[in-house]
């Protein structure tokens, strides 16, 4: 399974198109970067997923007019979830899920998803074949109760993340947040962001303080509240894989 937020989606999809040329395919237009930002978000989908889309190379072309309108209704703030399931009880069972991840209150995320089905998916769903679906994964009940009231902060952090991973040229494979360990922060009210690059450890280290400069430079903007949130409950870890 491959997680990664809409910008190295949309460049993988991207490659993809093109032929997987190029390891740097261009960026999608709905991400616009200044000159001095023009390192393309990298992005690819795990091998189980490349070897789908090479089985069944239609569902990329959904792929590419998918990003448009996820993009629109989203954000680059959500995060997608891509993987390959399969259906026991169908022959040739197997098809690609992508599904948005996201801290936002359950029912602001149901609107957003509602409206994406409105929007593009309702209409396209006889091209996917059955080979596509998209689904909504909300954030665990208890990482939603200590997450309460703090959702935009979190989504903030995640874009952020991205945006460095870009900046440098790494691949953004996973974001993740779960509820702390005891010896991570308040096991009562804690909780842990969780992202794994493809680096090496220097590259890995270097995204590290780019990240939390990011952040502190995010803290200086936030409520007194919100300030105490991050500084005694949210900790945040960096992974290479």
């Amino acid at each position: 399974m491959g997680t990664m937020p809409l910008p190295a989606y949309s460049n993988s999809v991207e490659k993809w198109q093109n032929g997987r040329t190029s390891s740097a395919a261009s960026v999608s237009p709905l991400f616009p970067v200044t000159p001095a930002e023009q390192t393309p978000p990298v992005g690819d989908f795990d091998p189980e997923v490349d070897a789908f889309l090479t089985r069944y190379p239609f569902v990329v072309r959904l792929l590419k007019e998918s990003d448009e309108p996820i993009g629109r209704i989203f954000g680059d703030q959500i995060i997608l979830s891509v993987r390959v399931e399969t259906d026991p009880d169908v022959e040739d069972g197997e098809y690609l899920v992508i599904a948005f991840r996201t801290t936002l209150p359950a029912d602001q995320a149901q609107a957003q998803f509602d409206a994406f089905g409105t929007a593009w998916w309702r209409k396209n769903v006889p091209r996917a074949q059955g080979k596509l679906r998209f689904t909504l994964e909300l954030v665990s009940p208890e990482v939603s109760r200590r997450l309460k009231g703090y959702e935009q902060l979190v989504q903030s952090i995640y874009v952020l993340a991205s945006q460095e991973a870009r900046r440098h040229g790494l691949t953004l494979y996973k974001i993740d947040i779960r509820p702390a360990w005891s010896h991570e922060s308040d096991e009562h009210t804690g909780v842990v962001i969780d992202l794994e690059v493809k680096a090496t450890a220097d590259e890995r280290f270097a995204y590290w303080d780019a990240v939390c400069e990011r952040v502190s430079q995010l803290e200086a903007a936030l409520s007194p509240e919100e300030q105490r949130f991050l500084g005694d409950d949210m900790a945040l870890l960096v992974s290479r894989s």
